[in-house]
């Protein structure tokens, strides 16, 4: 009796090992899988290559409505807009990147801010994204 304990623990314990190791001797006898056939395209655009010939939807149409002196609220939801800074960014008083109209630089990253108003939108190249925020750290005023 101690040889079948014995057995059927070693039989449990090497099973999951036995089944990585036959997916991955499938996955190479397949020539490996095209990561491209894997991803679905369900309520995405198709793939294109070169640049865009669209341009974005202006600010206005996007969704977000900006009031004023309060923060900007997404139609959709009645919640709040709020953007996140990328690492090294800086609060300025003025739409331009003045040194002299700087009012923080380096601001903490990722840490939300209330987005006020919005300017000169280009939201066409994902990673780099242009144009102005009015942020603040709290609801009541924005800070630059």
């Amino acid at each position: 009796m101690a040889w079948t304990t014995t057995r059927r623990a070693w039989r449990t314990a090497a099973y999951p090992l036995m089944l990585l190791i036959m997916s991955w001797i499938w996955w190479i006898s397949a020539g490996g899988a095209d990561l491209d056939d894997l991803e679905g395209d369900y309520g995405h655009p198709a793939h294109t290559t070169g640049a865009s010939s669209t341009s974005p939807a202006p600010p206005s149409d996007d969704g977000v409505s900006c009031p004023g002196d309060s923060p900007c609220i997404e139609t959709a939801t009645q919640l709040t807009l709020r953007v996140l800074p990328r690492p090294f960014s800086n609060l300025y008083q003025e739409p331009v990147a003045d040194g002299g109209a700087l009012v923080q630089a380096n601001i903490p990253a990722f840490r939300p801010l209330y987005a006020f108003e919005r300017r000169d939108l280009d939201l066409r190249e994902g990673a780099e994204p242009r144009g102005w925020y009015r942020v603040g750290r709290t609801r009541a005023q924005a800070d630059g």
